[in-house]
């Protein structure tokens, strides 16, 4: 039986996308010179994040304006999470449930593409 990464990561690659597999055993890949990263939970197979990671550097002059713009962006971005990581860098996210059989095509490509809107929102709210 297939499961749902198998199911992505053979997806991902019928769309060109060259996916792997990190060490944590996430998907990989790069979409339109960004690095995406599909992660998932053992407890919740229905379950997967889309996350475009690293996009701003956090430091104690900007972090209350960063705070701003990722409220910005949750407010204004359907599905979109934008955060600081324990690391202080800002990552953005698309959290996704799962139905029992998806249609990958109905929704990874929209994910990817809201990922990327957000981080240009973001590179813009940021900038003024």
């Amino acid at each position: 039986m297939t499961t749902i990464k198998e199911e992505i990561f053979e997806y991902l690659k019928e769309m060109g996308l060259m996916p792997k597999y990190d060490n944590d055993q996430d998907i990989v890949f790069k979409y339109q010179m960004a690095t995406l990263i599909i992660v998932f939970h053992d407890k919740d197979k229905q379950f997967i994040r889309v996350i475009l990671p690293n996009i701003f550097r956090v430091d104690e002059n900007n972090r209350s304006d960063v705070l701003e713009v990722c409220n910005e962006i949750a407010l204004h971005i359907k599905v979109a999470k934008c955060y600081i990581t324990p690391h202080n860098k800002v990552w953005l996210a698309v959290e996704i449930l799962l139905e029992k059989t998806p249609k990958y095509e109905d929704f990874l490509p929209r994910s990817f593409r809201i990922l990327l809107d957000a981080a240009l929102a973001f590179k813009k709210e940021i900038n003024k």
